[in-house]
């Protein structure tokens, strides 16, 4: 079998995880960060063969549960292993080494920054790829941990071994987030479920505790979002919405996504960020990354001109074409939360006094709203119409975004609950919603 070390290494090296969007995050949101620094050397390898190793079982119940602490006591957890774990910190990340009693190890890795989801499963299957020849790589499970979104991945496997044809199984756990993010592998035929088990309880467990070690946000959380997005209900990624507030009336909205789509014997990965800031004049700056298999495909900013609400300016790439100009708008633009508005009255608290007045006000029921967003990944020289539609019974939405139209299902609260788009077999399901009181003299 394929030693589980060797793809320790090329997952510890820099070279094969991305941070694509970590300079977005730092510069955005975020005002402390910690850079991720690469190890300086690579971990020691297993000495022993791995015939001499026993094989796998099919299944392994729950083990005891070990404590565990970053020695600097920055942060601490549980993890489920046979013995004590064995821990050894590295420059810019934790190695923790989990023996479950199978023929290799579960090794989990506690990050000091943010990493992508997506390009750090693509680098780390595209190296591994050297040396086994993948069959098939799926999403088992997309869950919540701990407000933040766990990732189980499974890619089978076939290689040589002295001539002879051997199948195998790697199996990844990813959970991305701006500080201490989590990596988990494991190398077996059989037991996801324990794997599983083992990498969530890992995450659950884990607590920060130092408060100055989680990275300061600029305003004060009062929307989180996580969804699971599925095709042909199967999952196959998470995306995340947040939205922060300032004493000055200035609102945030921070969308990420990630997804892991298997093509035959490939898995097709994607990674987005938006970022989106908005006053009482509507949006005043926004920020677009995409990234498909570690090739950036755009990268967008626009900002409002200064004493206007309707001239903008734009800047950036799609694909290998570079894009620059101004354009005005009708109105002004909103951002992605402006239509949270429309859905739930109640929300109108988080809201500046607006300025625009093509926002209506419309009370619960039957309405129609129809207003100006920038989506570049549709139009980069000029907004797009967003046209939203809900019924009576204020159970059911539809949204049309240019071509795009998506039925989206209400819940009691009048927010979000599914979203499917017309058409094909795509949709999201909300995972977990958390909504922080504000009041706007806060």
């Amino acid at each position: 079998m394929v030693r589980i070390s060797k793809w320790l290494i090329l997952l510890e090296s820099k070279k094969y995880i991305s941070y694509q969007g970590r300079t977005l995050l730092c510069g955005a949101i975020l005002t402390s960060c910690t850079s991720f620094v690469s190890p300086s050397s690579p971990p020691q390898k297993t000495p022993s063969s791995a015939s001499a190793l026993p094989k796998d079982p099919l299944s392994i119940a729950p083990l005891r549960r070990w404590p565990l602490a970053d020695p600097r006591g920055r942060y601490s957890t549980k993890a489920e292993a046979l013995e004590r774990p064995a821990v050894s910190e590295e420059p810019g990340y934790l190695r923790i080494q989990l023996p479950i009693g199978a023929r290799h190890p579960v090794h989990c890795f506690v990050y000091e920054g943010p990493i992508d989801a997506g390009q750090a499963v693509t680098r780390l299957l595209r190296a591994v790829s050297v040396e086994v020849e993948f069959s098939k790589i799926r999403v088992l499970q997309v869950k919540e941990v701990n407000d933040e979104p766990l990732v189980i991945l499974r890619g089978d496997f076939d290689t040589k071994i002295k001539g002879q044809l051997t199948h195998g199984a790697m199996k990844l756990a990813v959970i991305p987030r701006p500080r201490f993010p989590i990596v988990c592998t494991h190398e077996s035929l059989h037991l996801d479920n324990a794997f599983v088990r083992i990498a969530q309880g890992f995450a659950t467990d884990f607590r920060v505790n130092r408060p100055e070690e989680i990275p300061r946000q600029k305003g004060r959380l009062i929307l989180k979002e996580l969804w699971q997005l599925r095709a042909g209900g199967l999952p196959i990624g998470f995306s995340s919405f947040q939205v922060y507030a300032s004493s000055s009336q200035v609102f945030t909205s921070l969308q990420i996504r990630s997804t892991f789509v298997s093509v035959k014997e490939r898995l097709e990965t994607s990674d987005s960020v938006i970022l989106e800031k908005e006053d009482s004049d509507g949006l005043f700056m926004g920020r677009w990354l995409d990234l498909i298999n570690t090739k950036r495909t755009l990268q967008i900013m626009v900002e409002r001109k200064k004493d206007s609400t309707t001239q903008y300016r734009f800047l950036g790439q799609v694909a290998n074409s570079r894009k620059q100009g101004t354009f005005d708008a009708p109105s002004p633009l909103r951002s992605t939360f402006a239509g949270y508005k429309f859905l739930a009255p109640s929300l109108d608290k988080y809201f500046p006094p607006s300025t625009a007045q093509s926002q209506p006000e419309p009370s619960l029921g039957e309405a129609t709203l129809n207003y100006l967003q920038y989506v570049p990944g549709q139009t980069v020289t000029g907004p797009s119409s967003i046209l939203y539609n809900r019924g009576q019974d204020n159970a059911k939405l539809s949204i049309k975004k240019g071509e795009l139209e998506l039925q989206v299902t209400l819940g009691p609260d009048a927010l979000p609950r599914r979203r499917a788009i017309v058409g094909s077999q795509s949709e999201a399901v909300l995972l977990k919603r958390t909504l922080l009181a504000r009041e706007r003299n806060d």
